[in-house]
């Protein structure tokens, strides 16, 4: 095989939009140096339009952009999508500008308005703050874009070891943008070209990284607040259906070796709420020219990546009910910066009703609580009920991170006891929990006090009731020692008045 695959959609965009497509010098042309001549002549060339300053409109928005000191590609990104219609639009221009103020306005009304008090109150409503334009090669509000509706496509990856920053105008040098060593911008925009997007969401872009400038990582931390849960709506926000999926590095040729590294795409935390069975695999080289298809050369060598992501979109395609465990432990063999960026992946891909806002000042186990206070109860039940032991944090009835962590969940997985709801009230500084249920208020547990070697096996002991007894089984590797329990009892079968052990607890004295 060849050492440098060459990607072959890399090469310069030559489809049948070509000639809508700006070049980066044309794209960092100052509208001011070209005038409002030469910025209306530029515009009616690429667009084919024969407008003159005195058609109704045409001076004032070539007015807005020169004052605003845009770049052409800026203009051309905010002006493309209703150009080719101003013939008719400018007849009522005050309409048409206070419409995109409205739209501004509303974008961000509704974000300020999805986050009170820590809580992101609709999570599942927040579209992408921003998207590329790839014809103009400029990052606009996302707004701009998505009336009728979005259109854009997303773009997953994983960061690898060798990134490099770079400050370019595509985001007009907002943040510096982290890339990986030896890609271009230029490259990934052909390829995506190639592939037929106009709009992409790409986060290094689109979602603010980190910059040297305190005013500026304040604006970051602030807006991370929301959009970091809420990432996921990047990937099912768009009508497009398409997502680009990079697995070895952004822009990178697609690899059959290192699928089990730290920083492959199969095995990044943030990744797992991108997966898309029918994804184009971005990088196809020549010589692999069906990614899915392809067989692994290191490893297990009948293994492809198909047969590496479909269980998970098993899992995740549920419809019936949330598959807290092995969602938990996806995410726990998952490599990411630090295990708070794993919670918070965590609980879009629950289906949260309200999403905690993201701080990534704190502490793994505040996440984590914070998580747990805004899963759905029936989820939450499923903590109270089946992890097998008691929490060793703030909580006794939900484990902590750490727990989660060092506990084999395989085997919680398919149990139906973790449909029952657990309620929480209060805040983050005084939580409350409750479950209605049966109880038996004293009962006696014998012989399951002693842990075998295979602690996964089921055991069985006696369950001993002031007036009647009957088998008790233990499913997991835990010691019950001998005494006087209070039994929470949770209903699988109510018409069958068949009952299952869900919790235990020692008889206070």
């Amino acid at each position: 095989m060849n050492k440098n695959p060459v990607v072959v959609l890399q090469g310069p965009y030559t489809g049948p939009s070509a000639e809508y497509v700006l070049s980066p010098e044309a794209a960092s042309t100052s509208c001011t140096s070209l005038g409002h001549a030469g910025l209306l002549s530029e515009l009616n060339r690429i667009l084919h339009t024969s407008y003159t300053l005195e058609t109704p409109g045409a001076f004032t928005l070539l007015e807005d952009c020169i004052s605003s000191k845009y770049d052409f590609g800026t203009a051309y990104a905010h002006l493309r999508p209703f150009w080719a219609r101003l013939h008719w639009l400018a007849g009522d221009l005050v309409s048409l500008r206070e419409m995109f103020a409205e739209y501004e306005k509303n974008d961000r009304k509704d974000r300020e308005e999805a986050q009170v008090k820590g809580t992101i109150l609709k999570p599942y409503s927040v579209p992408p703050r921003r998207v590329w334009d790839l014809r103009a090669h400029r990052v606009v509000p996302g707004w701009r874009t998505f009336h009728p509706y979005p259109r854009y496509w997303p773009v997953s990856h994983s960061w690898v070891d060798d990134m490099t920053v770079i400050e370019t105008p595509v985001n007009q040098y907002e943040w510096p943008v982290p890339i990986p060593a030896g890609v271009t911008l230029e490259m990934v925009r052909n390829e995506l070209l190639n592939l037929g997007a106009e709009y992409v969401w790409l986060d290094i872009l689109c979602l603010r990284q980190r910059s040297p400038d305190p005013e500026k990582e304040k604006i970051r931390l602030k807006e991370w607040e929301i959009d970091v849960p809420t990432i996921g709506n990047a990937y099912q926000f768009s009508h497009t259906a398409n997502t680009v999926q990079y697995c070895n590095g952004l822009g990178r040729p697609f690899e059959t070796f290192g699928w089990d590294g730290p920083r492959h795409w199969l095995n990044r935390a943030w990744t797992l709420q991108e997966i898309n069975s029918g994804a184009i695999i971005g990088g196809v080289t020549e010589e692999i020219p069906v990614p899915m298809d392809a067989v692994r050369t290191d490893g297990d060598c009948s293994t492809t990546l198909w047969t590496m992501m479909e269980p998970l979109t098993v899992i995740l395609a549920n419809d019936n009910r949330v598959v807290l465990f092995p969602l938990l432990e996806e995410m726990k063999r998952r490599f990411a910066s630090g295990d708070i960026d794993k919670i918070a992946g965590l609980g879009y891909l629950l289906g949260s009703p309200s999403l905690p806002a993201y701080y990534e000042s704190q502490s793994v186990e505040e996440a984590w609580y914070l998580l747990v206070d805004h899963m759905q109860d029936y989820v939450r039940g499923s903590l109270l009920f089946l992890f097998p032991k008691p929490g060793d944090c703030q909580r006794l009835w939900t484990p902590s991170w750490k727990q989660i962590e060092e506990t084999d969940l395989h085997s919680l997985g398919g149990s139906s006891l973790g449909n029952e709801p657990v309620h929480c009230y209060g805040d983050s500084q005084t939580p409350f929990a409750h479950h209605r249920g049966y109880r038996i208020k004293e009962c006696f547990i014998r012989g399951l006090a002693i842990v075998p070697p295979k602690a996964d096996e089921p055991r069985f002991g006696k369950l001993e009731v002031k007036l009647s007894s009957g088998e008790a089984k233990a499913a997991w590797g835990v010691e019950v020692d001998e005494d006087w329990f209070a039994i929470v009892l949770i209903s699988v079968f109510p018409q069958c008045f068949e009952f299952y052990v869900g919790v235990l607890s020692p008889v206070a004295e």
